[in-house]
C-alpha cells in the first residue's frame, strides 16, 4: 500500500488554529477524504493507501497541511509565525512538505507567486518542499502546483446521495415550458448586476427566472462599479459604452427590485444562507420550467476560474447553460469529459479575452435565444437531447474521484 502521513498540531483541529494574531482563518475544508466525501472515493483510497494522522510522530517524512479560508498576502506572511517551529525546521531540512490546500476556492491574488518566493527566502525553505492545491483549472501547473476538481466531486456525491435533488429522464417530456432561462445570483456581484441590468434594458428579464440577493448586514452587498480583486476591469468599462447602454440607470432600477426571488425555489430568509441555497435547495421542478441556465461564476475578468457547485449543478438537471465567468469555463467542461452545447449555443464568447466584448456577446446570445417563439425554442432544446443525457449520466452515475489522483501525486512527491 502507498503510505502518506499527515501531521496536525492538535488533532482533530486544523493546523495554524486557533490564532488571533492576523485575523486569518484556517479550517478543515475537505482535503481529507472521509465517507462524507463519497463512499466510493473513501473505499478506493482506503484500499490503496495507508493514511497516517499524527500529532507527535515525525519520524517519517510527512505533509503539514494548512487550509486557509482565503488566499492573499497576509496568509503567506503569517505562516512563519503560525507554523510550529519544529515543523518549519523539518520542512527546511527536507523531512516534511508544506501542503497549502485551497481546493474549496479558485482565486489567487496577483502577488501570489512573489509572496511564495519571499516566504521561501525568509525561511530558507526550498520551493520544492511546498505543494499548492486549488480548484482553479487554469493555474499554471507544475509538479508541486495542481488543481483538484473539488466541486465536481461534491456535486456528483450530492446527487448520488440525494436522488430527489437531480432530475429524472421521465421529466424530459414534451411539455412547453413557461420560461426561457433560469439564473441564480444570490450574491449580487458586479458582473451579475451588469447582466441583470442589460437583460432589464433589453426587456428580457421577464423572459426568465432570475434570483438576486441584496445587502444582508454588509455580507451580500452590492458591488460598486469599480475594479476589484475579483475583476481587474469592470465588465463594461469604456465610458462611451456605459453611456450608450445607459447602464447606471438600469443598474439602479435593478437594485431597487432586489431581492429577486424565484417562485417555489427559495425564500428571502434562505437566500441569506450559502449552504441552503447552494446545496440543499436544489429543486428539479424549478429547472423544468425553463430551457437553459445562465450560470454566473464568482468572477468575470480574472486569469483564474472557480468552477464551483453552480457550474456543475445544471448538468444533473438536463440544462444547457451559458457561462457568465472568465474565459475557459466551457473548455474546462469539455476537458472533464462533458459535452458543451455548441452549435445550439454560440460559445465563441468563451475565448474572448476582452471582458466588455465577452459580456455583450453573452447578452446577444441570450437575446437570440429569447427571440425564438416557444415552439422554436422547444424544438431547439430537444435537438440536443443526446448531449443533455450524456452530461446527466456523467455527473449522476459516474465515479468521479479527483482525490485519488491527488493522493497519488502527493505520494510521488514525498517519495
Amino acid at each position: 500500500m502507498k503510505e502518506l502521513t499527515f501531521y496536525y498540531d492538535n488533532l482533530p483541529e486544523p493546523n495554524c488554529m486557533p490564532n488571533d494574531m492576523f485575523g486569518v482563518t484556517f479550517g478543515n475544508y475537505g482535503f481529507i477524504v472521509t465517507r462524507a466525501t463519497g463512499i466510493k472515493n473513501f473505499n478506493k483510497i482506503e484500499k490503496d493507501f495507508k493514511i497516517n494522522f499524527t500529532n507527535h510522530d515525525r519520524s517519517k517524512k510527512y505533509f503539514y497541511v494548512v487550509e486557509p479560508q482565503g488566499m492573499y498576502t497576509e496568509i503567506i506572511k503569517s505562516l512563519p509565525t503560525l507554523i510550529n517551529k519544529d515543523v518549519l525546521e523539518d520542512i527546511k531540512n527536507d523531512r516534511a512538505m508544506l501542503c497549502i490546500s485551497y481546493i474549496q476556492e479558485g482565486d489567487y491574488h496577483q502577488d501570489f507567486y512573489k509572496d511564495i518566493n519571499k516566504f521561501c527566502d525568509d525561511t530558507s525553505i526550498s520551493i520544492n518542499n511546498i505543494v499548492f492545491l486549488t480548484n482553479n483549472p487554469k493555474i499554471e501547473k507544475t509538479e508541486n502546483i495542481f488543481n483538484v476538481n473539488y466541486y465536481l466531486n461534491h456535486m456528483t456525491v450530492t446527487y448520488q446521495n440525494n436522488p430527489d435533488r437531480y432530475n429524472s429522464i421521465e421529466n424530459l417530456n414534451d411539455d412547453i415550458r413557461p420560461y426561457y432561462f433560469l439564473s441564480f445570483n444570490r450574491n449580487p456581484k458586479l458582473h451579475r448586476q451588469v447582466l441583470g441590468s442589460l437583460l432589464l434594458k433589453n426587456n428580457l428579464l421577464d423572459k426568465g427566472m432570475m434570483s438576486m440577493g441584496y445587502d444582508v448586514d454588509g455580507i451580500h452587498k452590492f458591488d460598486n462599479y469599480v475594479p476589484t480583486d475579483f475583476n481587474r476591469k469592470t465588465p463594461i468599462y469604456s465610458e462611451e459604452k456605459i453611456k450608450e447602454l445607459d447602464l447606471h440607470r438600469h443598474m439602479d432600477e435593478l437594485r431597487s427590485m432586489c431581492p429577486l426571488l424565484i417562485d417555489d425555489d427559495i425564500t428571502e430568509e434562505e437566500i441569506k444562507d450559502d449552504h441552503t441555497s447552494g446545496w440543499i435547495n436544489i429543486k428539479p421542478k424549478t429547472y423544468n420550467k425553463a430551457y437553459f441556465s445562465i450560470v454566473a461564476g464568482n468572477s468575470f475578468d480574472t486569469q483564474w476560474i472557480h468552477p464551483d457547485e453552480k457550474f456543475w449543478k445544471p448538468l444533473g438537471q438536463f440544462h444547457p447553460f451559458i457561462w457568465l465567468g472568465p474565459t475557459g469555463g466551457i473548455q474546462h467542461l469539455k476537458d472533464m469529459g462533458f459535452k458543451s452545447f455548441s452549435p445550439y449555443i454560440d460559445e465563441s464568447y468563451d475565448t474572448e479575452e476582452d471582458c466588455e466584448k465577452r459580456m455583450l456577446m453573452i447578452v446577444d446570445e441570450i437575446k437570440r435565444l429569447c427571440s425564438m417563439d416557444k415552439k422554436e425554442i422547444h424544438k431547439w432544446y430537444y435537438s440536443m437531447k443526446d448531449i443533455l443525457i450524456h452530461n446527466w449520466k456523467r455527473i449522476v452515475e459516474n465515479d468521479i474521484n479527483p482525490f485519488y489522483d491527488t493522493y497519488n501525486k502527493l505520494f510521488n512527491l514525498i517519495n
